[in-house]
């Protein structure tokens, strides 16, 4: 399969809701994790971004189950009612995603068009990542521009830095200055992925899907 983007090696996966108040914002700082210490995990290759296929529908399933099958996986692209157990129902999902890059493809006034790349490393599904040329009402309050999602067995190896780093350039390429990227408030460890890629924060505001932290990255 060939990749969409050249391997690279990671250096290191609307309206606001009124509250009576909210706390004073700051971004996740580094002394916060002054006594933090990450354990150790196996080391990965050369991980890479690849087009959805489904040669690697095992590998996809596996992570899936991993997740969790009722658990959304941020910047998969895969929805309620999607069947991806059988090989037809995974088949039309790839092919829905592909089409969902294609500007000539009529879509659903509540979609946007979206690249979507999966994160492999020698044919092992690792994550997801997309990217969104454009915001509507639900995305500027609580998706963004980009979305990602590592299976939990391959966390903390620096996967979503690395995605994340990897795909600024193709936004950049879109014409866009800047992207929006959010967390839930809670996420530390993705608030750090974003703020290690220049996110700066705006706001933590409530939003339908919980308190959420909105970075913006200049391009």
């Amino acid at each position: 399969m060939r990749p969409l983007l050249p391997r690279r090696q990671s250096r290191s996966a609307g309206s606001l809701h009124e509250v009576d108040s909210v706390p004073a914002l700051r971004p996740i700082s580094a002394s916060i994790f002054s006594t933090w210490r990450r354990p150790a995990v196996p080391s990965i290759g050369m991980p890479e971004l690849i087009s959805p296929n489904t040669q690697l529908r095992d590998s996809w399933l596996a992570a899936r189950d991993e997740w969790g099958r009722e658990t959304h996986q941020d910047g998969a692209g895969l929805n309620v009612g999607d069947d991806v157990d059988t090989a037809a129902g995974f088949a039309a999902w790839v092919e829905r995603l592909r089409l969902q890059s294609d500007p000539s493809t009529l879509l659903e006034e509540s979609r946007v068009y979206a690249n979507y790349w999966w994160i492999v490393d020698n044919d092992e599904y690792l994550g997801a990542i997309c990217l969104r040329g454009t915001l509507n009402n639900f995305l500027l309050r609580a998706g963004g521009n980009i979305g990602y999602g590592i299976r939990p067995s391959a966390r903390r190896r620096g996967l979503a830095k690395w995605a994340l780093r990897a795909v600024l350039p193709e936004a950049r390429a879109l014409g866009l200055g800047r992207v929006l990227v959010v967390c839930e408030d809670a996420n530390i460890a993705s608030a750090r992925t974003i703020e290690s890629n220049g996110g700066v924060l705006e706001d933590v505001p409530l939003t339908e899907l919980g308190r959420t932290r909105r970075y913006w990255i200049a391009l």
